[in-house]
């Protein structure tokens, strides 16, 4: 295994825990890779209405679940406060479109295809909210 590794913009931190130093770190777009969005019929206007929701991430080890965790903490929430699910990329989709899920942490793309399907969600960037 390498002693160092090259990575991108919230990758970063999937890496260093494992005592791999980076060589490289951009951020690309300016906004970090994973976003939180719900269901806009989740009854959800912010972060702080997450207490209680079940929430999709990629894995328990993944960027996904530790934007999560930052989200939750701005809020004054933790892990503790909501039902996080790591259900991997089809599952955020299919469970989010089925309304299993109130909420994902991920990248746009499956923001995208979620909406494709027919269910409009609502995305933090920062501070704000956006609609896509």
């Amino acid at each position: 295994m390498p002693n160092w590794a090259a990575v991108s913009g919230t990758r970063r931190s999937s890496y260093v825990p494992m005592g791999l130093r980076s060589a490289a770190s951009h951020c690309w777009g300016g906004r970090g890779l994973t976003q939180l969005a719900w269901r806009e019929d989740a009854g959800i206007t912010g972060p702080q209405d997450l207490k209680g929701k079940s929430i999709g991430v990629l894995s328990f080890q993944d960027t996904t679940y530790y934007n999560l965790l930052g989200v939750l903490a701005s809020a004054g929430l933790t892990k503790n406060d909501v039902d996080i699910q790591a259900v991997g990329p089809g599952g955020i989709i299919q469970l989010t479109i089925a309304g299993n899920l109130d909420a994902m942490s991920g990248v746009p793309e499956w923001i995208a295809a979620i909406e494709a399907a027919g269910r409009q969600c609502l995305s933090r960037h920062g501070a704000g909210h956006h609609r896509f």
